[in-house]
């Protein structure tokens, strides 16, 4: 079944891709539609997931549902292209950044914000070539968004790295995982709350469900006693 559900997710992004590269990205100057497997990019794939573009209506989706201010910082875990952490920094986010291990991906995503930088409305954005299960996420980050990077221990290595930053300095931080798999590890973790689940339109709800964004936020260590 999850097999089937990956074929159709696959599908159905695929026309999105299309409409993407046709309306959004063409009108930009920039690539962010195409679907890459990670295996042909030289990067071990279990537990990681093919680049697939958010949908352009995720991410301001998400964030009608959360306080932003200019004193946020943005980051994006698994960036691929840079569609989502282009579309943050239009945006007066304080700071933006974009952590991807593809080479190849990054520096699709280098060349993109280059060609539409003078458009944005953050001025400091930050494409990191790295493994999200081993980066050191920066202690004033305050919204994350995550499109099924990774999963299994993969994943809750990812959550551990987030974790450990909020400890260092706790602070209100958001996370917009999209496309939900490890919901349980989520919530298995006691450290972050459910606010919110977003859903757009799909053919049978089930689909809705899949690839819903759980909006959640942080909680310390010490709420879990009470």
């Amino acid at each position: 079944m999850a097999r089937i559900q990956d074929r159709l997710r696959v599908a159905v992004s695929r026309t999105r891709g299309f409409i993407g590269a046709n309306v959004f990205d063409r009108r930009q100057g920039i690539d962010t539609s195409r679907i890459v497997d990670l295996a042909t990019d030289g990067v071990h794939t279990d537990g990681r997931i093919p680049y697939v573009p958010s949908s352009w209506r995720n991410l301001p989706s998400a964030l009608r549902h959360i306080p932003i201010s200019d004193d946020d910082v943005f980051l994006d875990l698994g960036s691929g292209k840079g569609r989502v952490v282009l579309q943050a920094a239009k945006r007066p986010f304080k700071r933006v950044i974009g952590v991807e291990l593809s080479e190849e991906l990054h520096a699709v995503a280098v060349a993109n914000l280059e060609a539409v930088r003078p458009s944005l409305a953050c001025a400091d954005v930050e494409l990191i070539q790295a493994d999200i299960t081993a980066y050191p996420i920066p202690d004033d980050v305050t919204v994350v968004y995550a499109y099924n990077p990774v999963r299994g221990a993969l994943f809750e290595a990812t959550m551990n790295q987030l974790i450990a930053s909020y400890d260092r300095r706790p602070r209100p931080m958001h996370l917009l995982y999209r496309y939900p798999r490890e919901h349980d590890l989520v919530a298995a973790s006691g450290r972050f709350d459910l606010l919110q689940t977003v859903t757009t339109w799909r053919p049978r709800p089930s689909w809705s469900r899949a690839t819903a964004i759980n909006i959640y936020a942080a909680t310390p260590a010490h709420d879990l006693a009470a």
